[in-house]
């Protein structure tokens, strides 16, 4: 059974909203939801150098995790969820996107960040192939893609760097600095991670220049919203400022199908919950509220 559609509404006067028809089912635990216990670690400002704590290579361990996440690529790539994908890439409010990213450069960077272990767990692997995949489909408009999540290893940095993408040698905390167009790919972060990344790069001219496809902005604020004043609620608030701040000037795409999918193929844990996050910053809106 389809979703449905899902209808794109704009008051001048206020952010970008997408209005869609939600199913009540019970949701699976994981870094989406809020974890105020995981916001500590995540507020120092300064980058640190980083290595897989683990500095043994494993070439049996990397055969079998190739293996592996060959066979999540190629689930995904035949699945329905990926064909609604494709189709939803074409859309009007993803394409008019994509192409304010390319009108600032001819191409831009992939950052992933936060992506898990994708040897424990195949909900990383999912999420990995889909961004695998996002490069093949906009290779020519990609110059250059990395990723990092404290907990790689050595075998997973070994078999990530196989299939090209590199594995950054420094944690940044979420803080990169935009200097070109760059689209951040951000699958169930803690909240810290992305308020990080709108504070390095607060200024209309660094958050045009961006886009995240990641944990939904908006289901954040209903969350604050919705448990006022609870303690879950007050640190979420506190540790996404400018998450919830932003929603003023974003435009927030829903992604398509991750509503829908079985819990049985994993889609469902990999993707629910996941917006397109398109950042439209006028030279008069105000940005010093925090």
């Amino acid at each position: 059974m389809s979703t449905p559609p899902k209808t794109l509404t704009h008051n001048p006067n206020q952010s970008w909203t997408v209005v869609s028809h939600r199913r009540n089912r019970k949701r699976p635990k994981s870094k989406s939801n809020p974890n105020p216990d995981q916001f500590e670690t995540l507020t120092l400002k300064s980058p640190i150098p980083w290595t897989p704590l683990d500095s043994q290579p494993n070439p049996i361990l990397q055969s079998k995790l190739l293996s592996k996440l060959q066979s999540s690529l190629s689930k995904l790539k035949s699945s329905q969820f990926y064909n609604q994908f494709l189709s939803q890439l074409q859309c009007p409010q993803i394409q008019s996107g994509l192409n304010k990213l390319l009108s600032f450069n001819p191409q831009f960077d992939l950052i992933i960040y936060g992506i898990g272990s994708i040897d424990s767990y195949e909900t990383p692997r999912l999420q990995l192939s889909l961004a695998l995949l996002i490069l093949d489909r906009l290779k020519p408009q990609i110059s250059s893609i990395e990723v990092f999540d404290p907990i790689i290893s050595t075998a997973e940095q070994a078999v990530i760097e196989q299939l090209g993408v590199a594995v950054m040698g420094v944690d940044e905390r979420g803080r990169r600095e935009v200097k070109v167009p760059t689209l951040f790919f951000m699958p169930h972060c803690e909240v810290q991670l992305y308020d990080n990344l709108l504070d390095a790069n607060w200024g209309c001219e660094n958050l045009n220049k961006m886009v995240i496809l990641g944990n939904s902005f908006g289901e954040y604020e209903r969350y604050v919203e919705e448990k006022k004043g609870a303690s879950g609620s007050v640190k979420v608030e506190e540790a996404g400022k400018r998450v919830i701040g932003s929603r003023r000037f974003v435009r927030e795409v829903r992604l398509e199908g991750g509503e829908d999918c079985d819990d049985d193929n994993g889609f469902f844990r990999a993707f629910h919950d996941i917006s397109w996050h398109f950042f439209d910053v006028g030279q008069d809106v105000h940005l010093d509220f925090v």
